[in-house]
């Protein structure tokens, strides 16, 4: 309700507050580096496996069972919450996940030093 200069309340029609919402969305929006997405289920089978991160050691960190991050290795349906633990739980340890761009697809990016070299390495 909103007060009248002549004290009398009066409600604010719907159509009127959602005009206001629309004109004054862009003040209310997240910043886009805030918003998250969600990655698929390949892009966090591929980054538990540049971490070189065990299954147990995932599921301890995600808080989830070892069969859920098994069904989602195999890209078997899973609830929001298990997937969205998971990518927390690798975004915590390091793992960038990336937003498909016009020209390059979804994809994920490591923290330097956390990826282990192993075999021949070209130029050292």
């Amino acid at each position: 309700m909103r007060r009248r200069a002549s004290g009398v309340n009066r409600p604010v029609p719907a159509f009127r507050r959602l005009v206001h919402t629309i004109i004054n969305w862009p003040s209310r929006r997240m910043p886009a580096t805030s918003i998250r997405m969600q990655a698929s289920y390949d892009l966090l089978r591929a980054a538990r496996a540049a971490l070189d991160m065990s299954t147990d050691e995932l599921c301890a960190k995600a808080g989830i069972s070892k069969r859920s991050l098994v069904r989602i290795e195999a890209c078997e349906p899973v609830g929001l919450e298990v997937s969205m633990r998971v990518q927390k739980a690798l975004e915590e340890t390091g793992v960038e996940f990336l937003h498909e761009t016009e020209t390059n697809g979804p994809g994920i990016r490591v923290r330097k030093g956390l990826v282990r070299k192993i075999g021949f390495q070209i130029g050292e």
